[in-house]
């Protein structure tokens, strides 16, 4: 229980607005803008909103992701990404971006960005119950300090948009965009003096759930080595029950989409 109190204290933070040293790196995708801060009076370096899937919009939401692929103009990961389609409380409707286009990870490296001395990795994916949830809640920087390890959090689509589901149609794309973030980090990493041969997954509550999920997929074999699940287990009741379909079939109602094979068809236009 102290460790995984330990580990929240160190990750979970609100909203944060990052000063720092403008830094530039080459990655196999293209170079990228950081920013070079400090945590713990050590330097940390974060390079935020780095696309690792195409927007799932138009022809392609409610399909598995796409891989982004590289970019032709040095990219900005200086600021946050906007949060995946949620519902907010009022009170935070002023301070959550919503869009569409979410799939994005953020990486913290520890004391300098070096290919030649590697880190271990930890891709958190956070909670939320698949309903809620943002990366901007999770600044990394202690936690990498502290393990000497470099952290990557992650967005995955939400509520109907990532586990649309009817009883007929079932759609985990919200999995998928955690399994394709997990790749992507597993491919790219070292760019960032990441071990690819050392990589973590960790989450809680319904991350926890992800995690076990993940852990059960003979495809994922080499993709990472160890796995935390905090407050959730694939081994855990079903985070979203009837509710999911109960919600998915209101959407189809109200856009007077058919309950037939060609229902995603028409929620895409």
């Amino acid at each position: 229980m102290a460790f995984h109190l330990s580990m929240l204290t160190l990750l979970v933070i609100t909203e944060v607005v990052v000063y720092g040293q403008e830094v530039t790196i080459n990655t196999k995708l293209g170079s990228i803008i950081g920013l070079k801060t400090l945590a713990l009076n050590n330097d940390v370096y974060i390079f935020r909103k780095i696309p690792y899937a195409k927007a799932p919009i138009g022809k392609l939401r409610f399909e598995n992701p796409q891989p982004y692929g590289p970019w032709d103009n040095t990219l900005d990961g200086r600021a946050s990404a906007p949060s995946c389609f949620q519902i907010l409380d009022p009170l935070l409707e002023d301070v959550y971006q919503l869009s569409e286009d979410c799939l994005f990870l953020d990486i913290y490296v520890p004391f300098e960005v070096s290919t030649n001395n590697t880190k271990s990795v930890m891709i958190w994916i956070h909670f939320g119950a698949y309903q809620s949830g943002q990366m901007s809640n999770f600044d990394g920087s202690q936690l990498a300090i502290t393990g000497n390890v470099i952290i990557v959090t992650i967005q995955y689509r939400l509520n109907v948009f990532g586990f649309f589901s009817t009883g007929a149609i079932k759609c985990n794309y919200g999995l998928w965009d955690q399994l394709l973030a997990i790749r992507w980090v597993n491919e790219n990493i070292d760019s960032f003096g990441g071990d690819n041969q050392s990589i973590t997954i960790f989450g809680e509550d319904a991350g926890g759930f992800s995690v076990g999920l993940l852990t059960l997929i003979p495809s994922n074999t080499g993709l990472f080595q160890k796995a935390i699940m905090q407050s959730g287990t694939s081994m855990s009741l079903s985070l979203q029950g009837t509710y999911t379909e109960a919600a998915s079939l209101k959407i189809i109602e109200y856009l007077r989409c058919p309950t037939t094979e060609t229902t995603l068809d028409c929620l895409r236009k």
